[in-house]
């Protein structure tokens, strides 16, 4: 089921700067999320990542559903594929105000990727 409407307590908890390190002070390679519509949007300063053939610096992906801490999202253009062959589908899960990480539907509750946390640009 996709959704085109996120609560704004939502979006205005994901907005903003993010580091894969774990300081208020973003380094040189942050990123910035934005929600418009139905899109999540992922915008790195330098490189982004999303597999070692992929280095987009802008990532988007289509929101399926949200709940209560966590969005569920498809990568535009998603390649790796789960154990039955389906794109996969991404978790992102926000752990509190300032950290988030990703889950996979086909990954148990608990595992998650190092989490980001939420920084300001000097």
């Amino acid at each position: 089921m996709m959704t085109t409407t996120i609560d704004e307590s939502m979006q205005a908890r994901l907005a903003g700067s993010w580091d894969d390190r774990q300081s208020n002070v973003c380094s040189a390679n942050y990123h910035t999320i934005s929600i418009t519509g139905d899109r999540l949007l992922l915008e790195y300063v330098q490189q982004g990542y999303v597999g070692e053939d992929d280095g987009r610096t802008l990532v988007s992906y289509t929101i399926l559903s949200e709940q209560d801490s966590s969005l569920r999202v498809q990568l535009d253009n998603e390649l790796r594929l789960d154990a039955d062959g389906q794109p996969v589908i991404w978790k992102m899960n926000l752990l509190n105000d300032s950290q988030y990480c990703w889950g996979r539907d086909d990954w148990l509750a608990e595992q998650c990727t190092p989490i980001r946390q939420k920084c300001e640009i000097l």
